[in-house]
């Protein structure tokens, strides 16, 4: 197949790009990939190319010789680093490797257990603070969370921030609560999962006012954040905090699995409080977890506070909403039945969502024996698409995408 066949006779290139980006994980596919032609060969070989994996079992002996060919090192971007177990003699190696990468601007601190970058890799990290524009950390342990936003102070120009699980030994004392200033000034996308304590560093992040200020006075610029994901347990008033000062720069919103009141049980008839989404004038995109769609025995006002926190929804730009769920879907019961789908429909019967919505997406996992047989997957994704678009509005010409994954 020569390369203007498969450029112009099939599919635009953004397209073939596009499928070839999603298998990114698939090693054995994209060799074969980049074998069909010339255009498929150069997007394959980026794929396969553009992230370096270097933990204690990689031969760094001879890794800089290899890495000599301007062919390998133009294409990884990435360097995804185990740290644990990594003996000195590994960053003297890798302080070598990194001048024979020009693409090099995003690094992922990330380990299987819980350890401790040594020193000299900070050393060598900061020495190209000025290119790296994406930053990752899981199950990685500082010694004080001064330590680990004096770090992250010395990579500025960063754009996305992955904190997965960060940890240190020591509390803040007393004389370490007047932490350094915020020097990050082009964040765009944060990813906030865990990290010891959390609200001292989202304070800092955010550049809220520390708790004794009254004032209500920011300390500095806003970080201009257009993407918020939140994976972890949040109180109500604090990430209306956040979202008030974020405002009209954030565009999509991922909402952690619950969000609760100060109180533990909030009775029915009494919702609680609920997120006011309508500071948010751009948000295009809103994902939606499980824990907040499914009902749970003690707080039987799951339902109506999404339903009402939607109502606030008001931002002219919205197109999509995702619903993560965990319910399984079964061929015993209607799809209809379920709590969860009920409350899809409910929280999409609004007209001023429904008039803005373009596409909902839902995934939800499938039980074992049924994610194994292509067939039924094929019919679960049917199943939920004919049972859920007659309720939100076929005659709106409203898209729905069903995620299917393979495990319950």
């Amino acid at each position: 197949m020569s390369a203007n066949t498969c450029s112009s006779t099939l599919l635009p290139a953004e397209l073939t790009d596009a499928v070839i980006d999603m298998l990114a994980d698939d090693s054995t596919t994209l060799k074969s990939c980049s074998l069909v032609c010339r255009l498929w060969r150069i997007r394959s070989q980026y794929c396969l190319l553009s992230t370096l994996k270097l933990s204690q079992h990689t031969p760094l002996r001879n890794l800089a010789e290899r890495l000599a060919h301007p062919l390998l090192t133009g294409y990884i971007s990435h360097i995804h680093l185990d740290p644990a177990f990594l003996p000195p003699t590994f960053w003297d190696a890798f302080g070598k490797i990194m001048p024979h990468l020009p693409a090099f601007n995003s690094v992922s601190f990330k380990s299987k257990q819980m350890c401790k970058v040594q020193p000299e890799a900070w050393d060598i990290f900061t020495r190209y603070s000025s290119t790296i524009q994406s930053l990752a950390f899981g199950n990685i342990i500082f010694d004080t969370l001064c330590a680990f936003t004096k770090f992250l102070n010395g990579f500025p120009h960063i754009t996305s921030l992955y904190v997965e699980y960060v940890t240190w030994g020591s509390a803040l004392t007393p004389a370490e609560r007047q932490l350094p200033p915020r020097k990050l000034t082009s964040l765009r996308e944060l990813h906030l999962y865990y990290c010891t304590e959390r609200a001292e560093f989202t304070r800092w992040l955010l550049n809220e006012c520390p708790p004794d200020d009254h004032d209500g006075i920011l300390l500095n610029a806003k970080l201009p954040i257009k993407s918020l994901c939140l994976t972890w347990h949040e109180r109500t008033s604090k990430l209306q905090n956040a979202l008030n000062i974020l405002g009209p720069r954030l565009e999509h919103l991922s909402l952690p699995p619950k969000i609760s009141s100060a109180a533990r049980h909030i009775p029915l008839e009494d919702p609680g409080p609920i997120l006011d989404l309508s500071v948010l004038e751009n948000l295009k995109t809103l994902v939606i977890c499980s824990d907040n769609i499914t009902r749970y025995k003690e707080d039987n006002s799951t339902f109506t506070s999404l339903s009402r926190m939607l109502t606030t929804l008001t931002s002219p730009h919205i197109s999509k909403i995702t619903f993560a769920l965990k319910t399984p879907i079964t061929f015993v019961d209607p799809i209809s039945d379920k709590p969860s789908w009920n409350l899809i429909d409910a929280a999409l019967s609004h007209p001023h969502l429904l008039s803005r919505l373009r596409t909902v997406e839902v995934q939800c996992p499938l039980p074992a024996c049924v994610s194994e047989c292509g067939m039924m997957r094929a019919e679960a994704a049917r199943r939920l698409r004919e049972e859920l678009l007659p309720k939100t509005g076929r005659e709106k010409g409203l898209l729905v995408v069903c995620a299917i994954e393979g495990k319950a």
